[in-house]
């Protein structure tokens, strides 16, 4: 009996040593080997590789200073519900502003296109061409051309580059003031700086974008003082698109003493300096100039504030994995909210490697915590040999299991919801670029029977064919009213089947016959409720009816319901967006 205790005991020893080497020898995996070696996601690997390279105290003394300045932003992005809040209080006082002029009507449209363009691309795509409508009503040409600036910097913005093109140098500058011809130059100064650092300029050499920079730089410098914001903001841009990160941050640094600070322009020059301090190594002043920037965004109520997706790579790089997939994530849902696919593309470039890492150090943990659990297990089977503590320890053991089983299942439950927002993204851009591709299409057939129709009038008038006026702006009227969306389509567009589920809630003797490709009217106002158009007076305006006739087909429907008002209205919101490619 003793013998057999005595090899027991040794053959726990052995096992317990061969544990403990395997433990110590399961280092962290080549997280960078797991992914492709893709041109867009070098740069996030080269600033890791710059970090990885230094001696082991100054990266923690980086690390620690770069999380710090961290808790500053986490603390603010705490209240951004609040600030959002206040957006859209500043919003509908803009909107409530009385106007009785172009002129005031224009003001009002810049405001709210202000307003808009750091918080919804939609929308602000709607107000630059209501300013470009109102631009075009006026005679006066730098009216015009600051509503192509705002138009191509809104493009820009959702990274629509070949639209800014257009807009941008769609139009002859030479009627406009000497002022305004420099604020045209440096627009397109700014398409061509983006269109460096859009992944596909890698293929053109030499760079094209950068020699169109050189370009217009040569040709602002003329009209400009030598001192002047424009030259030192051009330097700025070029250096910094050459890589010249120092010299970029020193033309940024001059730019701050010629910009009042909160202005747009101090904001943007801050992120600025802050993306060339991460350029040469500076993290930790990088990272409190980029929270600075982003610490203005929230406060504006904005979803694309740029520098996000840069701090979520800095944290990525000094190893702070927690944080750097929280601010990627964010930064992607801010790219998404403000329907960006530019931003969109960005942060894709790095959310990948720092979820991939995260992913990988949660299964590295949990592989460690399974190990150990076996060495503590043995180590507690050698110093006890009394069946009630083996037990218990079992128990122990069993319970750290289980543990880790639901947190399994949870991660699993994550991939899932992850997949599933990937899909319902695509899904999402799939019809908005379908819808849209329509509307840009109904508008430009739109513009191109109205310049017909100014042409025929010009020459009518010219001739004082008088009496024909009306017949010919009749049939125009006519043949533009089809360029416009089609209600029904794009009701259908988002809910296929609403037909069907819509009559669900019906009475079977009150249920519509509906014929495919289109809805019946009472079905249009509830499909509009559905998606958010809930004043009757709104209902109206969309499909042309008057507010009583509304207010009494919405009656009619409530009354044949197999339901109750509420919750019909409860199973209606049931009815879900069926979104397909």
């Amino acid at each position: 009996m003793k013998s057999s205790l005595q090899h027991s005991v040794i053959l726990g020893t052995l096992t317990l040593l061969v544990m403990v080497m395997v433990l110590s020898c399961t280092g962290k995996p080549d997280y960078e080997g797991m992914v492709a070696e893709r041109q867009s996601e070098l740069y996030v690997r080269q600033f890791k590789a710059m970090f990885d390279s230094m001696p082991a105290d100054r990266r923690a003394q980086l690390a620690g200073s770069v999380r710090k300045h961290s808790v500053r932003l986490d603390a603010l992005l705490d209240s951004a519900a609040h600030y959002k809040e206040e957006k859209r209080r500043r919003i509908a006082d803009i909107k409530n502003r009385p106007v009785t002029s172009d002129t005031g009507l224009l003001a009002k449209y810049i405001d709210l296109y202000r307003e808009y363009i750091v918080s919804s691309f939609d929308s602000s795509f709607v107000y630059a061409h209501k300013i470009r409508e109102i631009a075009s009503r006026m005679s006066d040409p730098d009216i015009k051309a600051r509503a192509a600036i705002l138009l191509s910097n809104l493009y820009i913005q959702g990274g629509y580059f070949r639209e800014a093109d257009q807009a941008i140098y769609g139009f002859d500058e030479g009627a406009c003031s000497d002022s305004m011809k420099i604020r045209v130059g440096i627009a397109r100064f700014n398409l061509e700086y983006e269109n460096c650092f859009f992944f596909a300029w890698r293929l053109y050499r030499p760079n094209v974008a950068r020699q169109n920079m050189l370009r217009i730089y040569d040709e602002l410098f003329p009209l400009l003082p030598d001192d002047s914001y424009e030259i030192y903001y051009m330097k700025m841009l070029m250096a910094f698109s050459n890589r010249e990160f120092k010299q970029s941050e020193s033309y940024g640094n001059i730019l701050l003493t010629k910009t009042e600070k909160g202005s747009p322009e101090y904001i943007k020059t801050i992120a600025d300096i802050g993306f060339s301090k991460m350029g040469y190594g500076e993290f930790a002043d990088a990272m409190r100039y980029m929270i600075e920037e982003a610490q203005y965004g929230i406060r504006s109520g904005s979803s694309n504030y740029f520098s996000l997706r840069k701090i979520a790579e800095l944290s990525y790089v000094v190893g702070d994995l927690a944080r750097a997939a929280k601010y990627i994530g964010l930064a992607m849902d801010n790219a998404t909210e403000f329907n960006s696919k530019y931003r969109i593309i960005e942060s894709s470039k790095s959310y990948p490697i720092i979820t991939m890492q995260l992913r990988s150090e949660i299964e590295h943990d949990r592989t460690r915590a399974y190990l150990l659990s076996i060495v503590i297990l043995l180590a507690l089977l050698l110093l006890a040999l009394s069946t009630l503590y083996i037990i218990k320890q079992r128990r122990k053991v069993y319970a750290q299991a289980q543990e880790l089983s639901l947190r399994n299942r949870q991660l699993e439950a994550k991939n899932k919801e992850i997949e599933e927002a990937n899909r319902n993204l695509k899904d999402n851009r799939g019809v908005t670029s379908l819808l849209v591709g329509k509307m840009m299409s109904g508008i430009a057939t739109r513009r191109e029977l109205i310049d017909q129709m100014k042409k025929e009038l010009s020459v009518k008038i010219k001739v004082k064919q008088y009496d024909s006026l009306s017949i010919m702006v009749e049939k125009y009227t006519k043949e533009i009213a089809p360029t416009y969306p089609d209600v029904d389509e794009v009701l259908l567009a988002f809910f296929p089947n609403f037909a069907k589920q819509f009559n669900a809630l019906l009475r079977e003797d009150c249920r519509f016959e509906v014929k495919p490709g289109s809805l019946p009217i009472e079905m249009r106002i509830f499909a509009l409720w559905r998606i958010g158009v809930r004043k009757n007076e709104s209902i109206a305006h969309c499909l042309q009816y008057s507010l009583n006739t509304i207010k009494s087909y919405k009656t009619r429907v409530i009354n044949a319901s197999l339901y109750g008002k509420e919750e019909f209205y409860e199973r209606l919101m049931q009815i879900a967006i069926d979104i397909t490619e």
